[in-house]
């Protein structure tokens, strides 16, 4: 199919990769005395978008570097959950390590999250949620198999013959 045909991907804009980076940002409306929070994704490409979505495949690191104006960053954090299109609030899923990057007189509140996505292939999407609020919250789309190999021992005598797959080679 090609780019816009089928209507949708005409405006669509492509997920982020597994080194996306969310700015935590607000807009003052003063007509209403509101503030409306965002998480806006990016990636190296150019990739993503409000509350964009992030592609990464099975087995991999996803790596979030979280930055923004700090009252926004400390109001609004972020974490790795299983999906939920509800719109619930999610527990954090384990494994996943928050790294302060800014310290002393330059602290800004920054951070990053990394994850090892699951080889789960039952699993085809996970979520980055805000810690406060429910709704704030983006797809983590989740692609291929974790790759694995079988080592046979077939001679203990001499040279040792081993099967990787569909190669055989003599170590």
């Amino acid at each position: 199919m090609d780019l816009g045909l089928d209507g949708w991907s005409l405006w669509k804009k492509a997920c982020a990769s597994s080194s996306a980076t969310i700015t935590v940002s607000s807009e003052y409306d003063a007509e209403t005395s509101t503030s409306t929070y965002k998480y806006t994704t990016s990636d190296s490409s150019g990739n993503g978008g409000l509350f964009g979505c992030i592609d990464v495949n099975r087995g991999e690191t996803l790596t979030i570097t979280v930055n923004g104006e700090e009252a926004d960053i400390i109001s609004h954090p972020l974490k790795i959950t299983n999906f939920n299109d509800q719109g619930q609030a999610m527990g954090p899923l384990e494994g996943v390590v928050k790294t302060d990057l800014t310290e002393g007189p330059t602290e800004d509140e920054t951070y990053s999250l990394t994850w090892t996505v699951p080889c789960d292939e039952a699993v085809d999407k996970y979520q980055y949620q805000c810690e406060n609020h429910a709704h704030m919250r983006g797809t983590i789309n989740v692609f291929g198999g974790c790759s694995s190999f079988e080592v046979t021992i077939m001679d203990t005598f001499s040279s040792i013959l081993a099967r990787t797959g569909d190669d055989i080679g003599t170590i």
